[in-house]
Protein backbone atom coordinates (compact mmCIF):
# COMPACT_ATOMS: atom_id res chain seq x y z
CA UNK A 1 0.00 0.00 0.00
CA UNK A 2 2.80 2.31 1.09
CA UNK A 3 4.37 1.49 -2.06
CA UNK A 4 1.17 1.80 -4.40
CA UNK A 5 0.88 5.70 -2.17
CA UNK A 6 4.30 6.71 -3.32
CA UNK A 7 3.93 5.95 -6.55
CA UNK A 8 0.92 8.15 -7.14
CA UNK A 9 2.64 10.75 -5.93
CA UNK A 10 5.64 10.41 -7.99
CA UNK A 11 2.92 9.83 -11.10
CA UNK A 12 1.03 13.14 -9.79
CA UNK A 13 4.72 15.36 -9.56
CA UNK A 14 5.53 14.31 -13.36
CA UNK A 15 2.17 15.16 -14.62
CA UNK A 16 2.68 18.95 -13.01
CA UNK A 17 6.06 19.03 -14.14
CA UNK A 18 4.63 17.88 -17.99
CA UNK A 19 2.01 20.26 -17.55
CA UNK A 20 4.23 23.00 -16.50
CA UNK A 21 6.90 22.31 -18.89
CA UNK A 22 10.37 22.96 -18.82
CA UNK A 23 9.50 26.29 -16.57
CA UNK A 24 10.36 24.67 -13.65
CA UNK A 25 13.90 24.04 -14.77
CA UNK A 26 14.82 27.42 -15.79
CA UNK A 27 15.88 28.65 -12.67
CA UNK A 28 18.16 25.71 -11.51
CA UNK A 29 19.37 25.61 -14.76
CA UNK A 30 20.42 29.60 -15.11
CA UNK A 31 21.63 29.41 -11.91
CA UNK A 32 24.26 26.38 -12.30
CA UNK A 33 24.84 28.20 -15.27
CA UNK A 34 25.82 30.96 -13.92
CA UNK A 35 27.56 29.41 -11.12
CA UNK A 36 30.14 27.77 -13.40
CA UNK A 37 30.34 31.28 -15.59
CA UNK A 38 31.78 33.14 -12.06
CA UNK A 39 33.50 30.23 -10.77
CA UNK A 40 34.99 28.44 -14.04
CA UNK A 41 35.01 30.20 -16.87
CA UNK A 42 35.43 34.00 -15.78
CA UNK A 43 38.92 32.71 -13.85
CA UNK A 44 39.81 30.83 -17.14
CA UNK A 45 39.10 34.14 -19.34
CA UNK A 46 41.44 36.00 -16.60
CA UNK A 47 44.24 34.26 -18.35
CA UNK A 48 43.48 34.83 -21.70
CA UNK A 49 46.23 36.02 -23.96
CA UNK A 50 43.86 36.49 -27.50
CA UNK A 51 41.76 39.29 -26.84
CA UNK A 52 39.75 39.51 -29.96
CA UNK A 53 38.72 35.69 -29.06
CA UNK A 54 37.83 37.16 -25.24
CA UNK A 55 35.62 40.07 -27.31
CA UNK A 56 33.94 37.59 -29.59
CA UNK A 57 33.25 35.44 -26.63
CA UNK A 58 31.82 37.72 -24.52
CA UNK A 59 29.77 39.10 -27.09
CA UNK A 60 28.11 35.65 -27.81
CA UNK A 61 27.49 34.63 -24.22
CA UNK A 62 26.60 37.52 -23.05
CA UNK A 63 22.29 37.60 -24.38
CA UNK A 64 22.20 33.54 -23.33
CA UNK A 65 23.68 34.62 -19.53
CA UNK A 66 21.71 37.97 -19.18
CA UNK A 67 18.57 35.79 -20.43
CA UNK A 68 18.38 33.95 -17.44
CA UNK A 69 17.81 36.71 -15.46
CA UNK A 70 14.37 36.66 -16.40
CA UNK A 71 13.58 33.68 -14.39
CA UNK A 72 15.43 34.85 -11.44
CA UNK A 73 19.14 34.08 -11.55
CA UNK A 74 21.72 36.38 -10.62
CA UNK A 75 23.83 37.16 -13.49
CA UNK A 76 25.22 40.55 -12.80
CA UNK A 77 28.70 39.40 -11.55
CA UNK A 78 29.22 37.67 -14.74
CA UNK A 79 27.33 40.09 -17.03
CA UNK A 80 29.62 42.91 -15.78
CA UNK A 81 32.55 41.41 -17.10
CA UNK A 82 30.98 40.33 -20.69
CA UNK A 83 29.44 43.95 -21.20
CA UNK A 84 33.11 45.02 -20.56
CA UNK A 85 33.98 42.61 -23.09
CA UNK A 86 31.08 43.43 -25.36
CA UNK A 87 32.51 47.26 -25.28
CA UNK A 88 35.70 46.16 -25.76
CA UNK A 89 34.54 44.46 -28.99
CA UNK A 90 33.05 47.81 -30.37
CA UNK A 91 35.73 50.03 -29.23
CA UNK A 92 38.40 48.00 -31.63
CA UNK A 93 35.36 48.57 -34.35
CA UNK A 94 35.74 52.47 -33.64
CA UNK A 95 39.68 51.93 -33.62
CA UNK A 96 39.55 50.35 -37.08
CA UNK A 97 36.91 53.19 -38.57
CA UNK A 98 39.20 55.65 -37.35
CA UNK A 99 42.86 54.08 -38.85
CA UNK A 100 40.56 54.30 -42.25
CA UNK A 101 39.25 57.49 -41.65
CA UNK A 102 42.99 59.40 -41.33
CA UNK A 103 43.98 56.92 -44.40
CA UNK A 104 41.57 58.06 -46.62
CA UNK A 105 42.01 61.76 -45.50
CA UNK A 106 45.48 61.44 -46.40
CA UNK A 107 44.28 59.77 -49.66
CA UNK A 108 42.16 63.14 -50.44
CA UNK A 109 39.05 61.37 -50.36
CA UNK A 110 37.15 63.73 -47.85
CA UNK A 111 34.00 62.04 -48.34
CA UNK A 112 35.14 58.24 -47.40
CA UNK A 113 36.79 60.58 -44.23
CA UNK A 114 33.75 61.56 -43.23
CA UNK A 115 31.76 58.73 -43.47
CA UNK A 116 34.38 56.83 -41.36
CA UNK A 117 33.99 59.58 -39.10
CA UNK A 118 30.02 58.73 -38.32
CA UNK A 119 30.60 55.65 -38.30
CA UNK A 120 33.41 55.42 -35.78
CA UNK A 121 30.87 57.49 -33.46
CA UNK A 122 28.11 55.02 -33.69
CA UNK A 123 30.47 52.45 -32.55
CA UNK A 124 32.21 54.77 -29.85
CA UNK A 125 28.51 55.14 -28.60
CA UNK A 126 27.64 51.60 -28.92
CA UNK A 127 30.71 51.12 -26.43
CA UNK A 128 29.24 53.55 -24.30
CA UNK A 129 25.97 51.78 -23.61
CA UNK A 130 27.76 48.56 -23.08
CA UNK A 131 29.88 50.20 -20.64
CA UNK A 132 27.61 51.86 -18.87
CA UNK A 133 25.51 48.60 -18.96
CA UNK A 134 28.78 47.28 -17.02
CA UNK A 135 28.85 49.71 -14.81
CA UNK A 136 25.31 49.18 -13.96
CA UNK A 137 25.36 45.55 -12.81
CA UNK A 138 28.22 46.50 -11.19
CA UNK A 139 26.97 49.01 -8.76
CA UNK A 140 23.39 46.62 -8.67
CA UNK A 141 25.47 43.43 -7.30
CA UNK A 142 27.37 45.84 -5.24
CA UNK A 143 25.37 48.64 -3.93
CA UNK A 144 26.26 51.33 -1.56
CA UNK A 145 24.76 51.27 1.46
CA UNK A 146 24.20 54.78 3.53
CA UNK A 147 25.30 55.42 6.63
CA UNK A 148 23.43 57.31 9.86
CA UNK A 149 24.13 60.01 8.81
CA UNK A 150 23.23 59.68 5.10
CA UNK A 151 26.89 59.06 4.15
CA UNK A 152 28.03 57.17 1.73
CA UNK A 153 29.33 53.45 3.22
CA UNK A 154 31.10 50.92 0.77
CA UNK A 155 29.76 47.98 -0.23
CA UNK A 156 30.11 44.70 1.16
CA UNK A 157 32.97 42.85 -0.99
CA UNK A 158 33.19 39.18 0.33
CA UNK A 159 35.83 37.50 -2.34
CA UNK A 160 38.88 38.85 -4.35
CA UNK A 161 36.95 38.54 -7.30
CA UNK A 162 33.98 40.50 -6.12
CA UNK A 163 36.62 43.36 -5.66
CA UNK A 164 37.91 43.13 -9.20
CA UNK A 165 34.44 42.68 -10.68
CA UNK A 166 33.81 46.08 -8.62
CA UNK A 167 36.55 48.03 -9.75
CA UNK A 168 36.39 46.92 -13.66
CA UNK A 169 32.94 47.67 -13.33
CA UNK A 170 33.72 51.19 -11.68
CA UNK A 171 36.10 51.33 -14.39
CA UNK A 172 33.79 50.77 -17.40
CA UNK A 173 31.67 53.76 -15.82
CA UNK A 174 34.70 55.80 -15.83
CA UNK A 175 35.09 54.70 -19.93
CA UNK A 176 31.31 54.65 -20.71
CA UNK A 177 31.30 58.81 -20.19
CA UNK A 178 34.60 59.15 -22.29
CA UNK A 179 33.59 57.14 -25.34
CA UNK A 180 30.00 59.20 -25.07
CA UNK A 181 31.94 62.36 -25.21
CA UNK A 182 33.69 61.20 -27.91
CA UNK A 183 30.36 60.23 -29.80
CA UNK A 184 29.13 63.25 -29.49
CA UNK A 185 26.79 62.20 -26.50
CA UNK A 186 24.90 59.52 -28.93
CA UNK A 187 24.49 57.26 -25.72
CA UNK A 188 23.57 59.92 -23.42
CA UNK A 189 25.24 58.61 -20.14
CA UNK A 190 24.70 60.45 -17.33
CA UNK A 191 27.74 62.06 -15.84
CA UNK A 192 26.50 62.49 -12.14
CA UNK A 193 28.26 58.88 -11.64
CA UNK A 194 31.44 60.17 -11.69
CA UNK A 195 30.82 60.98 -7.63
CA UNK A 196 29.98 57.48 -6.94
CA UNK A 197 32.93 56.45 -8.84
CA UNK A 198 35.71 58.52 -7.41
CA UNK A 199 34.15 57.37 -3.38
CA UNK A 200 33.92 53.90 -4.62
CA UNK A 201 37.74 53.82 -5.52
CA UNK A 202 38.34 54.19 -1.40
CA UNK A 203 36.63 51.29 -1.01
CA UNK A 204 39.22 48.91 -2.51
CA UNK A 205 42.92 48.71 -2.20
CA UNK A 206 45.05 49.97 -4.47
CA UNK A 207 47.96 48.16 -3.41
CA UNK A 208 46.52 45.03 -4.50
CA UNK A 209 44.75 46.61 -8.03
CA UNK A 210 47.99 47.60 -9.35
CA UNK A 211 47.55 51.13 -8.73
CA UNK A 212 44.19 51.67 -10.27
CA UNK A 213 41.83 52.78 -8.02
CA UNK A 214 43.96 55.99 -7.19
CA UNK A 215 44.26 56.36 -11.08
CA UNK A 216 40.96 56.34 -11.46
CA UNK A 217 40.02 58.68 -9.22
CA UNK A 218 43.26 61.32 -10.62
CA UNK A 219 41.52 60.93 -14.35
CA UNK A 220 38.68 62.21 -12.84
CA UNK A 221 40.42 64.82 -11.13
CA UNK A 222 41.48 65.77 -14.58
CA UNK A 223 37.52 66.57 -15.44
CA UNK A 224 35.99 67.58 -12.21
CA UNK A 225 39.01 69.18 -9.54
CA UNK A 226 36.25 69.72 -7.36
CA UNK A 227 35.86 65.93 -6.48
CA UNK A 228 39.40 66.76 -4.20
CA UNK A 229 40.96 70.17 -4.32
CA UNK A 230 43.76 68.43 -2.47
CA UNK A 231 44.72 66.15 -5.00
CA UNK A 232 44.06 67.90 -7.80
CA UNK A 233 47.41 69.53 -8.05
CA UNK A 234 49.08 66.18 -8.26
CA UNK A 235 47.44 64.44 -11.16
CA UNK A 236 50.64 63.99 -13.35
CA UNK A 237 52.17 62.97 -10.39
CA UNK A 238 49.90 60.10 -9.36
CA UNK A 239 49.15 58.70 -12.87
CA UNK A 240 53.32 58.59 -13.16
CA UNK A 241 53.29 56.24 -9.76
CA UNK A 242 50.56 54.36 -10.85
CA UNK A 243 51.66 53.48 -14.09
CA UNK A 244 54.80 52.59 -12.27
CA UNK A 245 53.08 50.28 -9.54
CA UNK A 246 50.98 48.33 -12.38
CA UNK A 247 54.20 47.58 -14.28
CA UNK A 248 55.94 46.47 -11.35
CA UNK A 249 52.84 44.46 -10.15
CA UNK A 250 52.35 42.71 -13.96
CA UNK A 251 49.84 44.09 -14.47
CA UNK A 252 49.30 47.38 -16.41
CA UNK A 253 46.15 48.37 -16.38
CA UNK A 254 46.97 52.01 -15.21
CA UNK A 255 48.23 52.38 -17.98
CA UNK A 256 44.76 52.60 -19.80
CA UNK A 257 43.61 54.86 -17.34
CA UNK A 258 46.51 57.83 -17.15
CA UNK A 259 46.26 57.49 -21.08
CA UNK A 260 42.47 58.41 -21.18
CA UNK A 261 43.81 60.91 -18.60
CA UNK A 262 46.42 62.81 -20.75
CA UNK A 263 44.10 62.46 -23.41
CA UNK A 264 41.29 63.83 -22.09
CA UNK A 265 44.17 67.24 -20.95
CA UNK A 266 45.42 67.61 -23.85
CA UNK A 267 48.60 66.49 -22.45
CA UNK A 268 50.27 65.34 -26.26
CA UNK A 269 53.64 65.11 -24.87
CA UNK A 270 52.57 62.97 -22.05
CA UNK A 271 50.88 60.50 -23.93
CA UNK A 272 53.50 60.47 -26.39
CA UNK A 273 56.06 59.87 -23.46
CA UNK A 274 53.60 57.07 -22.45
CA UNK A 275 53.64 55.35 -25.21
CA UNK A 276 57.20 55.23 -26.13
CA UNK A 277 57.82 54.11 -21.88
CA UNK A 278 55.17 51.31 -22.95
CA UNK A 279 56.81 50.00 -25.67
CA UNK A 280 60.08 49.80 -23.87
CA UNK A 281 58.26 48.14 -20.76
CA UNK A 282 56.60 45.49 -22.99
CA UNK A 283 59.24 44.26 -24.61
CA UNK A 284 60.83 42.47 -21.37
CA UNK A 285 57.67 42.27 -19.62
CA UNK A 286 56.48 39.14 -17.44
CA UNK A 287 53.04 39.15 -16.67
CA UNK A 288 51.13 38.10 -14.28
CA UNK A 289 49.75 35.03 -15.78
CA UNK A 290 46.57 35.50 -13.34
CA UNK A 291 45.36 38.46 -15.03
CA UNK A 292 46.49 38.25 -18.59
CA UNK A 293 43.63 39.46 -20.36
CA UNK A 294 43.12 42.15 -18.42
CA UNK A 295 47.02 43.34 -19.34
CA UNK A 296 46.53 42.74 -22.74
CA UNK A 297 43.45 44.79 -22.75
CA UNK A 298 45.04 47.52 -21.40
CA UNK A 299 47.96 46.77 -23.85
CA UNK A 300 45.51 46.93 -26.83
CA UNK A 301 44.46 50.34 -25.85
CA UNK A 302 47.85 51.79 -26.01
CA UNK A 303 48.80 50.19 -29.48
CA UNK A 304 45.67 51.70 -30.74
CA UNK A 305 46.84 54.89 -30.47
CA UNK A 306 50.42 54.61 -31.37
CA UNK A 307 48.45 53.72 -34.82
CA UNK A 308 46.99 56.67 -35.11
CA UNK A 309 49.75 58.69 -33.73
CA UNK A 310 51.70 57.21 -36.61
CA UNK A 311 49.89 58.00 -38.68
CA UNK A 312 49.51 61.41 -37.92
CA UNK A 313 52.97 61.52 -38.07
CA UNK A 314 52.81 60.75 -41.37
CA UNK A 315 50.76 62.88 -42.61
CA UNK A 316 52.06 66.32 -41.03
CA UNK A 317 55.84 64.32 -42.50
CA UNK A 318 54.44 64.58 -46.32
CA UNK A 319 53.92 68.27 -45.54
CA UNK A 320 56.65 68.68 -44.01
CA UNK A 321 59.51 66.20 -44.44
CA UNK A 322 61.69 67.52 -41.60
CA UNK A 323 59.23 66.52 -39.01
CA UNK A 324 60.12 62.66 -37.84
CA UNK A 325 57.80 60.14 -36.75
CA UNK A 326 56.44 60.66 -33.12
CA UNK A 327 56.96 56.82 -31.26
CA UNK A 328 60.88 56.19 -32.82
CA UNK A 329 61.44 52.84 -30.93
CA UNK A 330 58.34 50.74 -31.72
CA UNK A 331 58.82 47.72 -34.46
CA UNK A 332 58.11 49.33 -37.94
CA UNK A 333 54.21 48.67 -39.09
CA UNK A 334 52.99 49.49 -42.23
CA UNK A 335 49.05 50.36 -42.12
CA UNK A 336 46.89 50.11 -45.65
CA UNK A 337 43.56 48.34 -45.91
CA UNK A 338 44.34 44.97 -46.56
CA UNK A 339 46.11 45.03 -42.58
CA UNK A 340 42.42 46.08 -41.74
Amino acid sequence: MIVVKKLRLALSMLIMLLLAGCSVLYKPVGGTLNAYAEDVALSDFLTYQDVDLLCESGGSLLPLINSFKDVGAKTHKITTTLFLLGGFCAEQKAHEFEVLQLIADQAGDYTGAKNYAVLKQRELAKAARRQYASYQNAVTIFPSDKSANGEAVCPTLAEKQDELIFLLGNLQGVEAILNDGKSGALANVPKNIVNDIYRSMDCISNVRWWGVPQAVQAALLGFLPNLDRDKAGQIDNILDVSVRMGRTKQTPLAETVALAAWEGQGADAKVEALIQSHFEYARQAEYDPNWLAVAYISNRHLENKSDILQLEAKKNMASDPSQPYLIQDEPEMELDLDDI
